[in-house]
C-alpha cells in the first residue's frame, strides 16, 4: 500500500487508502463520515468487494453460514454503502 501511496503522490495527487469490511453495514457510515470530513464530498465509488465461498461445495451442500458470508460481502455490503455515498444519505 505504501508503495501504491507514493506512486499516486507523485502525480500531485493525494491518496487517503480505506480499510473496511464492507459486510459490517453498521461500520460504513464512519467511513462515510471520515471521507466527508476530509474531502467534503465523494465524486466516485469503486465498489470494488467479492468472495467465493471457503469451501466449494455443491450448492444442494451450501451451508446458511457460507450463503450469509458470500451475500453479505458481494451484495448487501456493497448496496448498502452506495447507499450511504448517494447525495441526500
Amino acid at each position: 500500500m505504501e508503495n501504491l501511496g507514493r506512486e499516486v503522490e507523485k502525480r500531485g495527487v493525494q491518496f487517503f487508502p480505506i480499510g473496511l469490511d464492507i459486510s459490517c453495514t453498521s461500520c460504513q457510515k464512519e467511513v462515510v463520515t471520515n471521507i466527508l470530513e476530509r474531502y467534503g464530498r465523494i465524486d466516485v465509488l469503486v465498489n470494488n468487494a467479492g468472495v467465493a465461498p471457503l469451501q466449494r461445495n455443491d450448492v444442494l451442500d451450501m451451508t446458511e453460514e457460507s450463503y450469509d458470508r458470500v451475500m453479505n460481502i458481494n451484495l448487501k455490503g456493497p448496496f448498502f454503502f452506495a447507499q450511504k455515498i448517494c447525495p441526500g444519505k
